[in-house]
């Protein structure tokens, strides 16, 4: 009675981890995947042009596949105006592309409607955004979508068995190498070594065709596609292991000791190009430390958990006296990579997902929060393991064998969280295809002589990357001046550690000007210096701007006879509360104050409010006074519609901390 109540425990950990496996498969399934998304696009989602473009660019957060994606431009009948298989932009990264507008395009709103396959790892998605022609898109008329077909479960379960065959081929080979370390290995080692080639086998092959299946691939057109070459880069290795295998299985003693080590190099191949068709191989910078981070992350958890499978079969032909020493051996390796799986992983899930934001309000961060607790599962198990049940095994396997047997159904789990992960966007991917919702700001501005008019747009206005277009006309006629050239130099005015900096645009077949920089490198308030340059009549035209920032979780307190009160959540667990007071005598007051973790008043050392009415206008820098250390107050536009405001400042300890909201002036 007493044993059966000792064996509860872990039956019940077995049955609970096995139900968490099969409700991820089961239930999270149909999650939004991955991965080629719109990061930034020109013409930008909303624009209005004044003339037709001659070509539509579009950077993706993931190479796309060329041959088999597709961008088209379609008018509001959804008649085809340009379009096909997009083309690499030279001198850009291969995550640019576009594709060539040889008609031109009357006044109007027009739909940009794309379909992209990843180079990465074969993922559909599809989408759409519109811009105008000399008329500005209305609201709701052409709203941007983003569809991103779930993972089947046959893509899930395929990928959960591709991934255990893998792990379990390489912890085998670990044991009989390492763990054995010349003992005679039992035939029951080999036939689990065939039998997780068999299991990898069909999970590629179940992946590749749900993949192909999604992307609408036939078998013609598989091995031109980056799904065909995902398979030759995977199925390689993973045949080469097969066939090493079959001799391992088939063949003599000597034969069979030789070829346990070569398996284990292929399998470390395959499980390399797994990698290099998962996100860390998607990464813009650093890619191969990524994917190195990734390889070890995987390497380290077949010998742990393929190793401990290994083990468990090993121990009853081994026999007292030689189950101390392996176990033992095991134990050591385990622990080593327990620690390595823990430290890639947390160094992976950082780069995926970026925000305890991202962690806990997303899909994938939530994915990576069960993945934490299973992995904490396993270490209590494997900590079980080591320090009881390694000491007890000479005289009895009995507990080493439950208690690894939960580890290994645990490890399932985390497995199906693993596969489920691999088709969902991460965290910092979605966040960039989002990037697309800001505005671009407009500013109209003019010199102190009243020579030139200026109009300044800049897409999307952000810390990082911006698009600058620039027109000038002359004061009086507002015709196009004729100018020798134009520059912008960039000052940070929230501190003089930030050095300036220039850009010199290009003129445009229109007569505009255009160029694109990350010179805004930091959220804030920027000087912006237009050099116009005309001769004696070259001119310098001062324009501030503050840049926005990305939609951050926002709640509202609505208070009777009170303005509703914003919270808009900024990074280090601080926020800023967002108010408008209602327009009384021809004026509004739009006030922003700053609070800390503990919520209490920050102190600030800059500020700076921008506001502009929406859709298109011009944006302008907003007069304030300061009431308290983090408390400010600004005048806001008094005419009533929907503005977007965007505040800025930096902390007394230097932190640039900004907002960008929507809100109307009533």
């Amino acid at each position: 009675m007493l044993a059966r109540r000792r064996r509860l425990p872990l039956r019940l950990v077995r049955c609970v981890a096995l139900l968490a496996a099969l409700g991820l498969v089961l239930l999270m399934g149909p999650g939004a995947a991955a991965h080629a998304l719109v990061a930034s696009s020109d013409p930008a989602d909303g624009a209005t042009l004044a003339s037709s473009p001659s070509q539509i660019v579009i950077m993706f957060t993931e190479q796309p596949d060329l041959k088999r994606s597709l961008i088209q431009v379609l008018d509001t009948s959804g008649h085809k105006l340009a379009g096909g298989a997009p083309e690499p932009v030279a001198g850009q990264p291969s995550t640019v592309v576009r594709i060539p507008v040889t008609a031109t395009l009357p006044k109007g709103v027009y739909t940009v409607s794309w379909k992209s396959i990843s180079a990465v790892d074969g993922h559909l998605a599809t989408g759409a955004f519109a811009f105008g022609v000399g008329q500005a898109p209305q609201p709701g008329s052409a709203k941007t979508t983003v569809k991103t077909p779930g993972p089947s479960e046959v893509a899930v379960v395929a990928r959960w068995f591709y991934l255990y065959g893998l792990i379990g081929l390489l912890g085998l080979s670990f044991t009989e190498l390492v763990v054995l370390r010349g003992r005679s290995s039992p035939a029951r080692l080999h036939w689990a070594m065939a039998a997780s080639w068999v299991v990898a086998a069909g999970g590629l092959a179940g992946l590749t065709q749900a993949q192909a299946s999604g992307a609408g691939l036939g078998v013609g057109d598989l091995l031109s596609s980056s799904i065909g070459r995902a398979l030759l880069l995977r199925g390689v290795p993973l045949l080469l292991a097969g066939v090493v295998a079959a001799l391992v299985l088939a063949g003599v003693r000597r034969l069979r000791e030789a070829g346990v080590g070569p398996l284990a190099v292929v399998t470390l191949a395959a499980m390399l190009g797994e990698v290099l068709k998962s996100h860390a191989a998607a990464s813009t910078s650093w890619t191969w430390l990524r994917v190195g981070e990734q390889w070890v992350h995987f390497v380290a958890a077949g010998v742990w958990i393929g190793g401990l499978a290994g083990l468990l079969l090993s121990l009853g032909p081994l026999g007292p006296g030689s189950r101390g020493p392996a176990a033992r051996r095991f134990s050591f390796w385990a622990g080593i990579a327990i620690v390595a799986v823990g430290i890639t992983g947390t160094l992976r899930a950082f780069d995926e997902v970026g925000t305890w934001h991202g962690l806990f309000h997303t899909g994938f961060g939530q994915l990576i929060v069960v993945k934490i607790a299973l992995f904490g599962l396993l270490g209590l198990l494997g900590a079980l393991n080591r320090f009881r049940n390694v000491r007890a095994v000479e005289a009895s396997p009995r507990g080493l064998r439950r208690t690894g047997g939960a580890e290994l159904v645990a490890m399932a789990a985390v497995l199906a969280a693993t596969a489920l992960l691999q088709n969902l966007a991460p965290a910092r991917t979605a966040a960039a295809a989002g990037a697309t919702t800001l505005s671009p700001v407009v500013i109209d501005a003019n010199d102190f002589a009243t020579t030139y008019r200026l109009h300044l747009t800049v897409t999307h206005d952000t810390a990082g990357f911006n698009t600058f277009a620039l027109t000038v006309s002359d004061y009086e006629s507002r015709k196009p001046a004729k100018i020798d050239g134009t520059k912008i130099t960039f000052h940070y005015t929230d501190s003089p550690a930030v050095g300036d900096s220039s850009l010199q645009l290009a003129r445009q077949p229109d007569g505009s000007y255009k160029a694109q920089g990350a010179n805004m490198a930091v959220v804030g308030h920027w000087l912006l210096t237009v050099n116009v340059s005309n001769g004696v009549h070259s001119v310098d035209v001062p324009i501030d701007i503050v840049t926005q920032t990305q939609p951050e979780p926002t709640t509202s307190q609505a208070f009777q006879g009170s303005p509703t009160v914003f919270t808009v959540s900024l990074p280090g667990s601080r926020s800023v509360q967002i108010y408008i007071e209602p327009v009384r005598l021809g004026k509004a007051e739009f006030h922003a104050t700053f609070f800390d973790a503990k919520g209490q008043e920050l102190k600030m050392a800059t500020f700076a409010a921008m506001a502009f009415r929406m859709p298109g206008g011009s944006a302008a820098l907003l007069p304030f006074r300061q009431l308290s250390q983090g408390h400010f107050v600004a005048d806001a536009p008094a005419t009533l519609g929907t503005y977007s405001f965007s505040v800025a400042g930096t902390t007394a300890d230097g932190d640039a901390l900004g907002a960008t909201i929507s809100l109307p002036v009533a």
